[in-house]
């Protein structure tokens, strides 16, 4: 996180008394010293809307991890064109556009984990069947249809292996635990972001509370705003 306005005006004060007595055994009085002492602008930390965009660049979002298909537009936890490797356990699955019926299939035996039915002007909703397990590979399958049998789309993806989320969720214990909150939420979706897991990134950020705005900033419109930007 960036540093506070009152940790900046610390650092200005603290470079004043340096630069001061420098300027002043040069035998100029005190006004002309202070006339020649230039002070730094004080910058405000970015709003929470630009911490997203930060977060969620175009620029490194060259290959989106989006599937599309109509109006249907996939993006987490799928990837196009490949299996997508994520650290959530229970993940969050984030789509714009309609699809009928969900449902996550172990890819290996077949065995339907969970299926779901989501509403016309739902766009995420959060695993809830058996733990997925790790080093398994799943596949999020997508009905245009309640009573169909054949998905229309289904993206694989992958749980990662017990000693990479290990690693992982030290790392991002750390990373929590040296801001409050809603500081600890930001700095998860940045943990995931810096080491090139977008898709585990998109799910923290909806797993926000929705009660909660920060920075005066609806997060239910941030969440959607992140959506379209990356459906585009």
């Amino acid at each position: 996180m960036p540093y506070s306005i009152t940790k900046s005006v610390s650092m200005l004060a603290l470079s004043i008394s340096v630069v001061l007595p420098a300027v002043l055994t040069e035998g100029t009085d005190t006004e002309s010293a202070i006339a020649q002492t230039t002070l730094p602008t004080v910058q405000t930390e970015p709003s929470f809307r630009q911490l997203l965009k930060r977060i969620f660049r175009d620029d490194e979002w060259e290959d989106p991890p989006t599937i599309s298909r109509g109006e249907l537009c996939l993006l987490a936890p799928a990837r196009p064109g490949e299996e997508t490797r994520i650290w959530h356990q229970s993940p969050v699955f984030v789509w714009r556009g309609e699809l009928a019926k969900m449902a996550v299939v172990d890819s290996v035996s077949n065995a339907v984990m969970w299926e779901y039915e989501p509403t016309p002007e739902q766009t995420s909703v959060r695993y809830a069947g058996e733990p997925l397990q790790a080093g398994r590979s799943y596949v999020w399958q997508v009905y245009d249809e309640v009573e169909s049998d054949a998905p229309t789309v289904f993206p694989p993806f992958e749980v990662m292996s017990d000693i990479q989320r290990w690693l992982i969720g030290n790392g991002l214990a750390i990373a929590e635990s040296r801001v409050e909150r809603p500081g600890a939420e930001i700095a998860r979706m940045e943990y995931f972001a810096q080491r090139g897991l977008p898709t585990d990134a998109l799910q923290s950020l909806f797993l926000l509370d929705p009660a909660i705005d920060i920075d005066d900033t609806d997060t239910v419109e941030a969440q959607q705003e992140t959506v379209d930007r990356l459906c585009e």
